[in-house]
Order: structure tokens, then sequence, then C-alpha cells
């Protein structure tokens, strides 16, 4: 055995990959030669010495492996004479020899298994279980450069395979070895680099597998450790540059591997990353101490590489992998969890002067990086970021106000500017075609994302951005041709847009369909039906051209202009608080300017119905039979939106057939899915499905998703047509609740069978599974009589749904008569009013409680409204009971509550006392007055409050 405590043997390395990381030529020019012919389809030269009589691997002593690994190492490679299974299988009996027990024969056998792996010369397939196993004996009993070159070894050979190499078990082994090698306490920096280089090779051979999440997630703390370490000690000691970009790949594996581990530290780690993202430059230099290695450019971000990547050597190639590794670190946390980065917006964009050279942010690195491939990487880390920021991006507001300060909203719209001038300016001084391609990526997110309907003051930044988009379509390059009409398309498929771009899109479509840029035509026919129709006869040949194609995917995006154009749900996208109010209406300045763009937004959309000759002519193309069910599809989501003058029972009896036989799921799922849409819209009973076949439909389909779908559509057919007398629909509708995928469906339902549905639907409301729960009260609030008041009044005191219980409130306020449940309901509502939250048992048990917290708002306000509700309908004598038997806990709430609503209303509803609220209010409060069922402190309150509601009454009479 060998003394680990001694120096290291020096060995030849002329043909091994050196200390690099982890990284092969996956897939290299060396992948797919036949036999007998070398990379460039000549004669391949003959084996090499070294590998024609290797004898037997497995039977020779130690001296014998020694020479063997020397001559094998000497080779240079790759080799177009070797054969992949012969290196394959030498491996293999080298790693069964179980002689190899000197450190530096196993050190060699590792570094030709390196070599071998990186060259592409082997197949990791076939010898990882052997190789494996080798290692995992090695890395435990080695020390220095041995566990060095041991980690560098099982890191290529994971990095190459499939991840259906790695079992759990070996996964799991896998970690327990390298783990003690991240420790801070192990001295040898090249072997944590290693041990981290693994850490990234064993996370992508596994990502997308959520049976290793967990296990993933555990190497986070440590390399966050060495991270932290080795970026604090990176400027002060460039040596540490390639630690650095290890433990940047292997941070950015672990997070896109796993869920959402970053979260707790995302300040820290963007804190840290954003000077990494400038490292190399004037800003942050690479080698502080040695100045002629820095450009004497003024400009602070010339980097210590030239503008080509390839021209960069030694220190200055490592920084500009630094600053892209960076940044594909924060795409990363933003593609894992897109909301864990709001909260540095800030630091991640400017909100001023965004071409200002001297401010650290993304755009920064977007604009004025020397090297293209930071430049590229930069665009897409901000396409990451903006990806699914509408939430966040709604609160953006220009409207300036006179506060003293700069409210959140204006900040973010100012970003929201600065970051529009960023990617304009990079477009059109982007000089590489690839990262201009990913600009124009980026800007389709943003235009995606942006609420330009709130933000007047991006309009000209949306005109400046079409013409800029017309300069790209004359590039030579088709994919930024191509990249500008997507841009384009994103742009006319927002209906914020549409007020602004609006004049272009007879120029844009042209260009579309002269294109043949399908996906274009179909955003422009979303908003634009008045100029599809105008322009329907070529819009029509381009869907002939593309449906006589025989690729699927031209089919299927022919037919989505269809779906556009016949779907109405456009107008629906305008808020419905943000409607424009009646004349004489006081308004803000910020809600004027809404209005107005409003007004432009409502001015170019087309409400005219889509003519009888162009339905007549989508009916007689539409491939319901088509080969592709991709096709089949599109075709059946084209009928959704069927007129009902239109409708033939031919047409759904065609639909059924396709939704009961068809063989694939995607296709019955959307047949389903337009009988349930057709159901909604439909006006008369002409169109009617028997029950015998809506019970087949459930009872024959084995697909849970399916069933839920077709449960879906006998739920909308029960409500647009009149089967309450049918017993044979109330029998499937029982038969439907038994089974858990479809019985929410089922119970909404049952609401349109009549009263004799009642005491069915009473028991779902403490059903198990909240959506079944949910749709029991709304089909009880449906029925509008006085039925399972004290399931309802259960339900809104213990629901561990708030949505529930909203829905069982507003069931309690949909009808006038609650009998002997008076009382009930009364301290139901003061009860659940009192104490909204679940009690602490039950947020114990309940991860999602945060989750229910964003609906207490919506509950208090329903509750409030049902007790004023209550209030109307309880006569004074039975207030008087009221009062004595059950206001006695609730008396203060009742009389904060009342008091807040009496102010709200009598102010703003000239009919709020209708129905003599204000008088009974008053008639309650003296009941509580009189009884002393207040605290002495509270009574100068409500006395207050009985004066002020006397007053408001003698004002209005």
């Amino acid at each position: 055995m060998a003394n680990y405590n001694s120096e290291r043997p020096v060995r030849k390395r002329s043909n091994s990959i050196g200390s690099g990381n982890a990284r092969g030529n996956r897939g290299g020019k060396y992948r797919g030669r036949g036999r007998g012919q070398n990379v460039n389809g000549g004669p391949m030269k003959s084996i090499p010495e070294q590998w024609k009589n290797l004898g037997d691997l497995m039977c020779m002593d130690e001296r014998q492996v020694e020479h063997v690994l020397d001559s094998l190492n000497s080779v240079t490679y790759p080799n177009d004479s070797l054969d992949e299974q012969m290196c394959t299988c030498a491996i293999t009996k080298l790693c069964s020899n179980r002689m190899i027990k000197q450190d530096l024969i196993a050190s060699k056998l590792t570094q030709l298994m390196t070599t071998l792996c990186a060259k592409q010369q082997i197949s990791t397939d076939q010898c990882m279980n052997e190789s494996f196993t080798f290692l995992m004996e090695l890395i435990p009993r080695a020390h220095s450069w041995l566990l060095s070159d041991s980690l560098r070894a099982l890191s290529y050979i994971v990095s190459q395979g499939s991840s259906s190499i790695l079992s759990t078990d070996q996964f799991k082994q896998a970690i327990d070895a390298i783990m003690p090698s991240l420790d801070l306490t192990v001295s040898d920096l090249e072997v944590r680099r290693q041990s981290v280089n693994t850490v990234a090779s064993l996370c992508l051979n596994v990502q997308g597998d959520k049976k290793y999440t967990k296990l993933v997630q555990s190497l986070f703390v440590p390399c966050l450790r060495s991270f932290n370490i080795w970026t604090k000690s990176l400027l002060s000691d460039s040596s540490l540059s390639k630690n650095v970009k290890s433990v940047l790949r292997a941070m950015t594996a672990v997070v896109s591997s796993s869920d959402r581990v970053h979260v707790q530290y995302v300040e820290d780690i963007i804190s840290k990353l954003l000077p990494l993202c400038f490292y190399g430059t004037k800003m942050i230099p690479a080698i502080p101490h040695n100045k002629a290695n820095i450009s004497k450019s003024d400009d602070v971000f010339t980097s210590d590489s030239d503008m080509s990547d390839n021209d960069a050597t030694g220190l200055a190639r490592e920084a500009m992998h630094i600053r892209a590794q960076s940044l594909q670190l924060i795409g990363a946390m933003a593609h894992r969890d897109f909301k864990s980065l709001f909260a540095q917006w800030a630091n991640l964009f400017p909100s001023q002067d965004a071409l200002s050279q001297k401010l650290p942010h993304l755009t920064s690195c977007l604009l004025f990086d020397t090297s293209a491939r930071c430049r590229s990487v930069a665009a897409t880390t901000i396409s990451a970021t903006l990806e699914r920021s509408k939430v966040f991006l709604v609160q953006a507001d220009d409207t300036r106000s006179k506060k003293s300060f700069t409210p959140f909203s204006q900040t973010l719209a100012s970003t929201l500017i600065q970051i529009h001038s960023s990617l304009l300016y990079s477009i059109k001084h982007e000089t590489s075609a690839p990262t201009q391609c990913n600009v124009l990526r980026c800007l389709s997110v943003l235009v995606d994302q942006c609420p330009y309907g709130k933000l007047e003051s991006l309009d000209p930044y949306l005109i400046d951005m079409m013409n800029m988009l017309k300069q790209c379509l004359l590039s030579t390059d088709s994919t930024v041709c191509q990249c500008s009409l997507q841009c384009a398309s994103v742009a006319f498929g927002s209906v914020n847009c549409m007020g602004v771009i609006g004049s272009d899109v007879e120029w844009w479509l042209e260009e579309m369909i002269k294109r043949n840029f399908n996906s274009g035509v179909a955003n422009v026919s979303k908003n634009y039906k008045d100029v599809i129709l105008d322009k329907w006869e070529q819009v029509k040949n381009l869907i002939q051209q593309g449906l006589s194609d025989h690729d699927y995917v031209i089919k299927s995006a022919v037919l989505q202009i269809l779906v556009s154009l016949t779907n109405c749900a456009q107008i629906e996208q305008v808020p419905e608080n943000e409607g424009i109010p009646e004349q004489g209406t006081q308004l803000t300045q910020a809600q004027q300017n809404l209005n107005k763009k409003l007004s432009r937004t409502m001015m170019h959309y087309n409400q005219r119905n889509i003519p009888v000759e162009v339905w007549e002519w989508i009916l007689s193309i539409i491939p319901l039979s088509d080969s592709s069910n991709v096709v089949r599809v599109t075709g059946c989501a084209v009928l959704a939106n069927i007129p009902d003058d239109l409708l033939q029972q031919s047409l759904v009896d065609d639909l059924v057939r396709i939704a009961r036989n068809d063989t694939m799921i995607s296709v019955r799922l959307q047949a389903y899915r337009t009988l349930g849409q057709i159901a909604i819209g439909c006006k008369h009973e002409a169109i009617k499905i028997p029950v015998t076949t809506l019970s087949e439909c459930i009872s024959k389909e084995s697909n849970g998703n399916v069933r839920m779908k077709a449960a879906w559509m006998i739920a909308n057919i029960c409500e647009s047509m009149d089967y309450s007398q049918d017993k044979d629909m109330l029998n499937l509708l029982l038969s439907m609740t038994k089974d858990k995928k479809v019985a929410s469906s089922a119970v909404r339902a049952l609401a349109n069978m009549g009263n004799k549905a009642i005491p069915l639907l009473e028991p779902f409301v403490s059903d198990e599974d909240h959506k079944v729960r949910w749709n029991a009260c709304y089909s009880l609030g449906t029925l509008r009589v006085g039925c399972a008041t004290k399931s309802l009044c259960e339900a809104i005191q213990n629901d561990d749904n708030f949505k529930v219980r909203i829905q069982a409130v507003t069931a309690l306020n949909s009808t006038n008569d609650y009998g002997d449940d008076l009382a009930l309901v009364w301290s139901a509502l003061l009860t659940a009013f009192t104490q909204p939250q679940p009690s602490t048992s039950w947020s114990d048990h309940h991860s999602d409680f945060n989750k229910q917290y964003k609906y207490l708002r919506t509950l208090k306000d329903q509750l409030q409204s049902t007790l004023c509700h209550v209030v109307i309908v309880t006569n004074e004598k039975e207030l008087n009971e009221m009062v004595a038997n059950v206001m006695v806990d609730h008396a203060e709430t009742i009389c904060l509550i009342l008091r807040s609503v009496v102010y709200q209303k009598s102010g703003s509803d000239d009919t709020f006392d209708e129905n003599g609220i204000i008088r009974k209010v008053t008639h309650l409060y003296n009941q509580i007055l009189e009884r002393k069922l207040v605290s002495s402190d509270k009574r100068p309150q409500i006395e207050e409050a009985v004066s002020q509601i006397l007053k408001s009454m003698d004002d209005t009479m």
C-alpha cells in the first residue's frame, strides 16, 4: 500500500485532459462514424500497437498492469482506429482486476478512464457498473492527488452516461462518497473543486427525475459554503477562478434539479453573484495586481479577453466563464421559482439611466460585455427573470403623484421603461446574430408580460420596437428574421398593445402570410378579426396550403388560426373592475388615463360575428379523421365556438363518437371539452345527447383526466338543458359522485335536478375533497331555498379551505327564510367573523395555510354582506331574541361590523335603506345598550354610533 503522505510521483500526461472540469465532448464529431472510416470518411489508420496485444487484463499482476496503463496513456486520443467496444472492454477488465492496490496504478487507471470518456472512446452505459464500483471502493481510501483523480473520473463517467445508469442506491452511494470532500476542512482545493464538479455531473445525470429531488437538495448547502468562501477570496486570489467556476456550475445544476432549494438564501446569493457578473472587467478586475493584462480602454466594461472568446487565454477565459456561469445561476433560480427574485428586482435591473456603463445590473452585462457569449447568456437570464412575472408587473403604474416619496408602482414602471430601452438598444447595436436572436426572444417575453394598458409612457417604445422589428426582417440571418416575426406576433396577440400598434397590423399580416408564419397569423386572429376577414382570401389560401402539407405540425398551426379567429374570449381579458364608468362619475387621474387606454383598446376590437359563409367553409375542411392526433385535437378545438344556428346533430354525434372511441387520450379530452363548451353556449334544446350515451362516456373511460372532462361536460349539459324530470340522469349523477375524479362535477350538476336534490347534496358539504365541498355549497346556493343550514353553518366556521367558507357564506345569503335555524345562522356568522382563521392544531397539520390567507379579506367581506342580509330578513321580535340569546358573547363584534357597513353603504347608495336596515341596526344597538352587553369602555363608541346613524336618517328625510 502506498504512503499517502509522500509526494505525488511524476507521471506522464501527454494525452490526459489535465485538471479541467468534467465536461466531455458529448455528441461530438467522433460519434456515429462507421467502422473502417475516419471522421472525414477516408480509410482508418491501423490500431495503435499499444492496443493490439493487451493480453488477459484480468489476470495481470500489478507490474504488468502498470506497464499496460503507461502504454495506453501514451496514445493520442481520440483515435479513429479504436473501436468503442474494444476500449470499453479494456476498461471493464482493468476495473475488475483486484490486483490494482497501489495508488499510482489506480491513479493511472482513473486517468485512462477520464481521457477515454472525455474523448468519446468508450461506452459508459456498458462499463458503468464496473467503473462505478471501482471508484466507490477507491474514493473512501484515497487522499490528495489520487482522490482528485478519482473524483474527476467519476464526474466524467456520470456526465457522459444517461440518467438510467444511476439507480437511487448508486446515487446515494456517490453522494456519501463525495460529501466528505465538500467539507470546508479539506485543505486541498483541487479535491474540493473536483468534488463540486462531480456534484454538477450527478445533478445533471438525474435532472428532471423527482425521486432524486431530496437527495439533490442535500448537496446545496455544502456547495453554498464553498461558494461563499471562494467568492470572498477571488478578488485577492485569482488562482481560485477555476474553483469558483466549478462551484457556480454545481450550484446551477443543484438548483435546476431540485425544488426551490435556493429560496431562503436568494438575497445573499444575488449579492455575491452580481459582482461576479462583471469579473474580469475594469469594474472588477480579474488580476488587480497585474494591470498590464487589462485593456487600456476607458470603458469600465472592457474585458480581459479580446472581442472574440476564442482569442482569450488563461485567466481572461476563466473570467469570461465565471461571468457566464454567474448569469446562468441567476437564470436557473428564476426558472425554478419565478417569485423568488421579485424582491431582488431593484438589484437586478436599473430604474434610471440604463445606458450608463457604471451600473452593475443585468442590462449592463447585456449591453457592454465584450464577450458575445456573456451578452447572449445575459439575454437568456433576463428572459428567465421576466417569464411568468405578470403577477408582479401588474403593480406598475406610471401615473405621477404629489406624494413626498416615490411609490413602488412608479419605481417598477421606471424599471420597465429602462428594460425596454436596454433591449431596443441592444438589438440595434448587437453584431452577433445568435446574441441578437436571444435578445429578440427576451423582448418577446417582456411584451407578453408587461401591462401596457396601465403604462402610457411605454407607447413610444412599442412604436420604436415595431419599426426596429421591420429592420430586423431585412437581416440576412434567417433566425433573426424568424425571431422578429415571433416578437411581432406576441405583440399582436396581446390585448394591451392593440391601441398602439394596431395601425401596422395589415402590413405585418401580409408579411406573415408571405413568409408562411402561421403562428403569427393565429395571434393576429385573436385581436384583429376584422383585418383577418378583410384579407380572408389570402388567409384561406394559407390554410388550404397548410392542410395539404404532410407535416402535422404545419396542419395544426394553420388550424390554430381558425381556433383564434372563432374564439370570442378575447374581450374577457379586459378586467371586470376596469370598465369605463358612467358619465358624471368623479375619476382620479389614474382612472382617466386607464379609461383612455381602454377606450382605444375597445375601438380596435371587432365584435361582429363571423360570416356564415366563412363558418360553412370552416366546417367543410375540419379534418376530424386525420391520422395525426395533434391535428384531430386542434380540429375539435375549432368547433368549440360554433354558432347555434349552424350546430347540427350530426356534428354533435361525430364529437361524441370521437370522445368515446378515439385511441388518443388528448383527442378524447379535447372532444369532451368542445362538447362542454357547446353546451354552455347552446340556447335551445334541439341538440341533445342521450343519457345512456353520457353514462357510457363515464363508465367506459379508463383515463381519470378524461373522465373529469366528461363529467364537466355532463354538468354543463345539465345546466343548459332541462333534465330535472329525468330519473335516469339523476341516477347517473348519483353514480358519478362515487368516483373521486368526477364527484365535484356531479355535485354541481345535481343543482339542476330541483328540490329533490337537496337531501342528496347536504352530505357533500363535509366531503374530504375541497372541490366537492365547494361545488356542494355552490349548488345549495343555486337552489335558493333555506336548506342544509346546519351543514353550511358548520362549513363557514370550521372548513379548512377559505374558498369553501366563502361559497358557504354566499349560499346562506341566497335565501330569505332561515326558519328555526335563524339563531344558528346568527351565531355561525358572528363566530366565523371573530375567528376566521383555522385553529392552531389545523394549521400545524396543513402546509397550505399561507395559501388560504390571501382569501381572508374576501371571506370577511362576504361575512359582512351576509350579516347585513340576515339583519334585513330578521324582524324586530326576532332581533330581541337574538340579542338575548345569541349576542351575549358577540355584542361588540356585531356593533363594529354594522357600524362599518352603515357608514360605507349609506353614503354611497341612495337605495341602501329600502329594507329598513338603519332602523333595525338602531333598534339592535339600543337593545344591546339596555341589556349592558358591552363593556363600559366600549359603551361611548356604541352611543356615538347610534347618534350618528339617527342623524344620518334625519338628513336623508
